[in-house]
């Protein structure tokens, strides 16, 4: 139980460097790209949104490759899964045994195992034995915390494009309000008249 506490703490403080990390890159190329980058409320607003669902985002990538240090013991519980009942083809039976089990014997595992059970039963491989079973399911259960993970490394990149586009967007329509009331004040400012 502490394990799993420490995880997650764990996840949070590392989600919150990668975010600090993120949201310093954030900031650093508009300076680098843009001549006269500011920034003005509407970007500060942009950065702190964007700093949440960075911080969301890399919690739960974290998460993810905290994940894939339950696959060896969830192998180890295969394999005696696998040699008790004398495994040579996977059945759906059989899937759906294993899947419980290891659902009941690591919760954490249950979401990428529910995705798991059911790309197994659809493919229809040949099993010679339980290390071969024990390989399958692993390999499966990788592959989809794998796609998790990448998923999240997408979610970011995309929010950190979205986000310098918004920064852009924000500074140019700042930066032309400004020239704008510099103009104007320079045009129409009183002369004063002498007499």
């Amino acid at each position: 139980m502490f394990s799993f506490i420490g995880d997650i703490i764990g996840c949070i403080v590392w989600g919150i460097a990668i975010t600090t990390l993120l949201i310093g890159i954030v900031i650093i190329i508009p300076n680098l790209l843009y001549n006269r980058f500011q920034l003005s409320p509407g970007n500060i607003v942009c950065i702190i949104l964007v700093a949440f669902f960075f911080l969301f985002q890399s919690s739960l990538l974290v998460g993810g490759v905290k994940t894939k240090k339950y696959i060896n013991t969830a192998g180890l519980f295969i394999q005696s899964f696998a040699n008790e009942n004398n495994v040579n083809s996977i059945s759906s039976n059989e899937v759906q045994q294993i899947c419980h089990r290891l659902t009941s014997q690591y919760p954490v595992l249950e979401k990428y195992i529910e995705k798991m059970e059911s790309d197994i039963t659809s493919s229809q491989t040949i099993v010679r034995n339980s290390a071969d079973f024990t390989y399958i399911i692993c390999h499966n259960l990788k592959n989809q915390i794998n796609y998790y993970i990448w998923r999240r490394i997408g979610w970011m990149i995309m929010g950190m494009i979205v986000c310098l586009i918004l920064l852009y967007i924000n500074n140019k329509q700042t930066h032309s309000r400004t020239t704008g009331r510099r103009i104007y004040q320079r045009q129409y400012t009183p002369r004063r008249i002498r007499k």
